[in-house]
């Protein structure tokens, strides 16, 4: 049998309330009693406290401060912070630039990652100088909404898993330095706009590129750089020749 029990409370600023629950056992038909009442939850056996009351006492500077608690609390916001790196976004292999955080905001979003930033410098400034990099080139809608919308829709070119989102990355963030914040011949937001929006549109009609670098260099910006590639050399496997008998 369930039973419901409910509380209506009312509490004065810095007050507080207090509910203790004592657990009865029923083992066998036998009703035990609880070990343990209320606030009792701790050393309450004589024989303990006759020890803990005349053990020795170990104290540090630290002691009765909360310096160990800080300590951990840095040693792990730093493991935190690593953790939510977006690789894609690096600007360099020391500067970077972090997700506003789990579990729904797994992207750069624009106030958090500031804010994440600036507090973690004590930590580095590795977060900071990527951070503004990133962020900078993405200011479009400072300037036209129609830049800042044709931006937002180049997310699309990131796509697939593996080789081909790498890909897409790469794309993305050249056609971002290249179109949106490099010097062009006609440099107006509009003018802009329609380049990242042709270049998106080429992008995703051919996977080779070759139509995202005609798209590019038609709106004076530079083809892709071409990527090393590894040769690989293999052993040619030995032929076998039939005989006859």
């Amino acid at each position: 049998m369930s039973v419901l029990h409910s509380f209506e409370i009312e509490l004065e600023p810095h007050a507080t309330w207090q509910l203790c629950v004592d657990f009865a056992p029923s083992i066998d038909g036998k009703r035990m009693r609880p070990c343990h009442r209320c606030r009792a939850f701790a050393i309450t056996d004589e024989r303990q406290k006759m020890f803990l009351g005349e053990a020795a006492r170990i104290e540090t500077r630290a002691s009765g401060t909360l310096a160990a608690v800080v300590e951990a609390t840095l040693e792990q916001a730093k493991y935190d912070l690593a953790a939510l790196r977006l690789y894609d976004l690096d600007v360099g292999e020391r500067s970077w630039t972090m997700a506003a955080g789990l579990p729904i905001y797994i992207a750069i979003y624009g106030r958090d990652t500031l804010t994440a930033s600036w507090q973690a410098a004590m930590l580095g400034t590795g977060m900071m100088t990527g951070t503004l990099d990133v962020l900078a080139k993405l200011q479009g809608t400072r300037t036209d909404w129609r830049l800042g919308h044709e931006m937002a829709l180049c997310g699309r070119l990131t796509k697939g898993y593996g080789g081909t989102n790498e890909r897409g990355k790469h794309n993305l963030l050249h056609v971002i330095d290249h179109l949106a914040i490099a010097p062009l011949p006609d440099g107006s937001p509009g003018a802009r706009a329609r380049a990242i929006a042709a270049a998106r549109e080429a992008a995703l009609a051919d996977e080779a590129g070759t139509a995202l670098d005609a798209a590019l260099v038609r709106h004076g910006a530079p083809p892709r750089p071409v990527k090393a590639q590894p040769i690989r050399w293999m052993k040619r496997p030995a032929s076998g020749h039939a005989t006859r008998g």
